[in-house]
């Protein structure tokens, strides 16, 4: 049980950075010109195929879906999910299997939808070891790169592009925090052994009970069949919550729902990216950002020309 709470906190905390990054390059890229916006569309739509990437491995239902549905939806282009497939065809396995509850599974899809899903009958298929991790790290590389080409193009200043650099570092190291996290889980060995030792003890517990308690009626086999329930009930129980704790982003009622995750992060991002200052700031403080810019701009003109008179004081001065 620690461990699925360690596990929950690892989700929560990629939700917030992913969500604090897309706050941060949203406020260092505001405006309502047609290059800013377009940033910030490129940013959104990368960040969250970046966060589907990274949750796909461990749950079952984003495991039905691929790169193709992400360019049905728009949120990557043709070329770009070009790119991303052949990513994933390098990095995947050609050999090697998963059995049952071993690792990532790549689940079937009927079997999810039926809600077959079960450590007992999970098939061993093919598991796509760092292909999802790769495509992943390729989306918040395209990100670093469109920051850095925002400072090229003269939207976004040298300093607040260190910040926002750290800013995908470290979202870079929450998901993969989180993947490895969901790649811990109890051994195989440990589990069936523990399943063994309970059902043994359960056969035996009745004939414990009449050892025990023996009277020579038979009102006492009431009593040994209640204690057996009892007890069979509590181990019962005990084997249930290990038995889905190989699953945590199943498809029990306690699980982790991982899809509907990523959908609260594309809905945080896209509010974070899509703010104007012609319509999401009120009227004074429109005013006040307008004229601060105006200063700002002024300053920097007065610069550009005292820079320029140094170098051609500099000049003439070597022309003498």
């Amino acid at each position: 049980m620690t461990w699925l709470d360690t596990l929950k906190t690892k989700v929560w905390q990629a939700k917030c950075k992913a969500e604090l990054l897309s706050f941060i390059l949203g406020g260092v890229l505001s405006g309502d010109g047609a290059p800013l916006q377009r940033a910030r569309f490129d940013m959104h739509r990368w960040l969250t195929a970046s966060v589907f990437f990274s949750f796909r491995d461990a749950s079952p239902y984003l495991q039905c879906y691929s790169v193709s549905h992400l360019m049905q939806s728009g949120i990557l282009t043709e070329h770009e999910g070009r790119c991303l497939e052949r990513i994933i065809e390098v990095n995947a396995p050609q050999s090697i299997t998963a059995g049952p509850c071993e690792g990532f599974l790549q689940h079937d899809c009927a079997d999810v939808a039926d809600g077959k899903l079960s450590p007992t009958n999970s098939a061993p298929q093919t598991r796509s070891c760092n292909s999802n991790a790769k495509a992943r790290d390729c989306l918040l590389w395209w990100i670093n790169m469109r920051v850095r080409a925002a400072v090229n193009e003269g939207l976004l200043d040298k300093k607040t592009m260190k910040k926002a650099l750290a800013g995908i570092w470290n979202v870079r190291d929450s998901f993969e925090l989180l993947t490895v996290e969901a790649s811990r889980r109890p051994m195989q060995l440990w589990s069936v052994l523990m399943q063994i030792m309970v059902d043994a003890y359960v056969v035996l517990v009745p004939i414990s009970t009449l050892q025990e308690v023996y009277h020579n009626h038979v009102w006492l086999l009431p009593w040994a069949v209640l204690r057996s329930f009892v007890v069979a009930f509590f181990y019962d129980a005990l084997l249930h919550i290990v038995a889905l704790l190989w699953e945590p982003f199943g498809t029990h009622a306690d699980r982790l729902d991982l899809d509907a995750v990523v959908v609260t992060i594309e809905r945080s991002t896209f509010v974070n990216f899509g703010r104007l200052e012609s319509s999401d700031l009120s009227e004074s403080l429109r005013q006040t950002w307008q004229d601060s810019q105006e200063m700002a701009g002024s300053k920097d003109k007065s610069n550009k020309i005292g820079k320029a008179s140094k170098a051609a004081k500099v000049g003439d001065n070597e022309n003498v």
